[in-house]
């Protein structure tokens, strides 16, 4: 295919002139073009420029005032002689887009081949930066649609009848911990949450159980584990459906009614739809996976073991803060455009272990500004007799909800088995 094939000069000067003969409908065609280098034909570029510059000024353009901020008055009164009516612009605007997006698309393309054939780069980096092109590229694909109320609001209310008529509480997945989901009404569809704790804490074993939960309902889990291998999860997620001690089952002293356990809980975790990545993995490659996935069956849970074992690379001039905050808001964007909640895993800074309360707030995040944002809930994890050994709370874990975009924010209590690897709700401990 050629470069022709991907503009048209007769449509570029259909606009222009449909838009010197009616100026007020450059508002509408805004929408689609709002920046002069969609047009392809450098002119054109710089007579829609001017049009831009007029607008702006004085909100109103005529014939002799194009001309002159163009300096060309023979190209502008050739636009004129175009027997053509303002009533398709927008139309035709939108298809000038679209060729403008394609002509992206097959750069970044071209781009692509030519990174994949020099070679210079190592496999997870080229494919990274194909990746960064490409999406680059599909930014500009326009996908903002304007909603009325009137429209919005009824759909949204057939929707809550449809829910309420079928018993269902909440959009999105419980997590199986009866309280905390009644505090957070779950993981809502297109939520990024972040999960995070002082190490030995327990934040992979409660994301586990949450994934495990959520499978049992029938619901598909994708599991990347960045700090464990995936044999190790394997391990965890079968002593804590047994509820068999983890040390006898690593030291293969399990007794013979834990193993009737652990051949119960084989049997059960293996019916599950629970997926396990490990690895060096980039957010290029939790992407391509998710995407594939997802393809498969629709909705899921991704769970992400943890936000700073991420190889995207950095670039030189890039802070640690900046870094795993864009990190963090590309998760965001996943989560967005799939339309699932992402849980992701991450470290508290050191400052919590100086203070003489322990619970973490906000701040403790590592790098915690970005990251913060990025989140449309942030559950901590908290255990007083991890620093107390005289604690009245033996055996039991707090889960802090310190931000919780639609909803409230609080705590609700969990019973920990750190034999078993397990958090269980209080009642049923």
């Amino acid at each position: 295919m050629t470069e022709k094939a991907l503009y048209s000069a007769d449509l570029e000067r259909a606009v222009l002139c449909a838009l010197i003969i009616d100026p007020k409908k450059l508002n509408d065609v805004l929408e689609h073009i709002s920046d002069p280098v969609v047009f392809y034909v450098s002119k054109n570029q710089l007579v829609y420029k001017a049009m831009l510059n007029l607008y702006e000024k004085h909100q109103y353009f005529d014939l002799v005032m194009l001309a002159d901020e163009v300096k060309d008055p023979v190209y502008v009164a050739e636009l004129t002689n175009m027997a053509i009516t303002s009533a398709h612009v927008v139309d035709h605007a939108a298809k000038l887009y679209d060729l403008y997006v394609r002509r992206e698309l097959r750069k970044a393309c071209e781009k692509s081949i030519e990174l994949i054939s020099n070679n210079d780069e190592s496999l997870a980096d080229t494919v990274a930066s194909v990746d960064a092109l490409v999406m680059t590229a599909a930014k500009k694909i326009k996908n903002t649609e304007i909603a009325d109320m009137e429209t919005l609001a009824a759909e949204r209310f057939r929707k809550y009848v449809s829910d309420a008529a079928k018993g269902k509480v909440f959009e999105g997945f419980r997590t199986g911990f009866v309280d905390l989901d009644y505090l957070v009404e779950g993981f809502g569809l297109g939520e990024n949450i972040i999960l995070a704790a002082r190490p030995s804490m327990g934040k992979t074993a409660l994301a586990l159980n949450i994934a495990r939960n959520v499978a049992g309902s029938g619901i598909p889990v994708i599991i990347f584990s960045l700090e464990m291998r995936k044999e190790r999860v394997a391990d965890r997620l079968l002593c804590a459906e047994a509820g068999i001690d983890s040390k006898d089952y690593r030291n293969r002293i399990l007794t013979d009614e834990s193993f009737k356990r652990l051949e119960a809980a084989l049997n059960k975790l293996i019916d599950l739809p629970i997926k396990i990545v490990d690895g060096t993995i980039t957010t290029a490659d939790i992407k391509s996976l998710i995407a594939r996935e997802a393809n498969k069956k629709w909705p899921l849970l991704v769970v992400i073991d943890f936000l700073t074992l991420i190889a995207d690379k950095r670039t030189a001039n890039m802070s640690a803060h900046e870094h795993f905050g864009g990190i963090a808001k590309k998760i965001q964007f996943m989560a967005r455009e799939f339309n699932i909640p992402i849980m992701l895993l991450a470290q508290l800074n050191r400052e919590v272990e100086k203070r003489s309360d322990k619970k973490p707030f906000l701040s403790d995040l590592r790098e915690s500004g970005n990251i913060e944002e990025a989140a449309d809930k942030v559950l901590f994890i908290y255990r007083d007799d991890y620093y107390n050994e005289d604690s009245k709370d033996k055996g039991i874990a707090e889960i802090i909800c310190a931000k919780n975009r639609d909803g409230e924010i609080g705590t609700v209590k969990l019973a920990w088995q750190p034999k078993y690897v397990k958090f269980l709700n209080l009642a049923y401990q």
